[in-house]
């Protein structure tokens, strides 16, 4: 199977979901292969889940740090994305074991990541396929259930028994979107300032660089992810940029969607 490879850099969050939706609504249409893409945001940005309330994260700060703030498309909790490096995959949910599963699904797209990790000197395994025997468990204590990295679901992987990847899903027609924060450097304080309510996140959550026995760069831990999901499914990578259509496309849902009110601040029900 043939995939493609983007890195997209440094964008703002608006931007950086656009890029994935128009990428999952490319890849529905047939225009373009399985693609896993890595990127990264500026200013930094708090990006809150599908399903999340707007009124979970402290706006006052968020503007006086310079922060954006974002909705996904995806599910789960806020997360401040800073220092990290964010992939996403879009792929056929038959194109991969398991895909008809949500958690199957994840755990085989987690593969790349786990097999990169692997590759940095971290064993990170899945929350909800825990290694037999393992007996590491989250810290207990207060968390907000605002932030995504204080609480670890089924899906998101862990080292050492902290959060160290986290990871959401969305489907359309048949095509997975995943994408997932796999941070660098943990600024705990940056994240309790803007999710009120959170406590002890350096008590349940992790870096790559708290976690690896040697300093990782983003471009030594891109390298290894890369590997990792080459490895994972046997593919090549192909280097490319993104199609004329989804640049266009990803414009157009800036502008009509994830810079508006309507959309980031919208009312929704109080399940995340």
């Amino acid at each position: 199977m043939r995939w493609r490879f983007l890195d997209t850099g440094l964008h703002n969050g608006a931007w950086n979901m656009a890029v994935d939706e128009a990428m999952l609504l490319a890849h529905a249409q047939g225009l373009t292969p399985p693609t896993l893409r890595f990127f990264r945001w500026q200013p930094p940005c708090v990006s809150l889940g599908y399903f999340q309330s707007a009124d979970e994260v402290d706006w006052e700060e968020c503007a006086r740090r310079g922060y954006d703030v974002v909705r996904r498309p995806t599910g789960g909790r806020a997360i401040l994305h800073d220092q990290e490096l964010t992939y996403s995959v879009v792929i056929a949910d038959k194109e991969i074991a398991g895909g008809s599963s949500v958690l199957a699904s994840y755990a085989a797209l987690s593969q790349g990541l786990i097999l990169g990790l692997r590759a940095l000197g971290i064993e990170a395994y899945m929350e909800g396929r825990k290694p037999q025997g393992r007996r590491e468990a989250v810290a207990p204590g207060p968390f907000s259930p605002a932030n995504c990295f204080a609480a670890a679901a089924r899906c998101d992987l862990l080292a050492g028994g902290k959060k160290i990847v986290g990871s959401a899903q969305v489907r359309r027609e048949g095509v997975i979107l995943q994408h997932g924060a796999v941070p660098l450097r943990l600024n705990v304080e940056a994240w309790q300032a803007v999710l009120p309510g959170t406590t002890d996140l350096a008590l349940l959550a992790t870096d790559v660089n708290a976690a690896a026995p040697q300093t990782v760069s983003y471009d030594d831990l891109a390298r290894a992810l890369r590997h990792g999901f080459e490895a994972a499914f046997g593919v090549a990578l192909q280097p490319a940029e993104l199609t004329d259509w989804e640049n266009a496309k990803a414009q157009d849902l800036v502008a009509t969607k994830y810079t508006a009110s309507t959309w980031t601040r919208r009312e929704v029900s109080k399940k995340v």
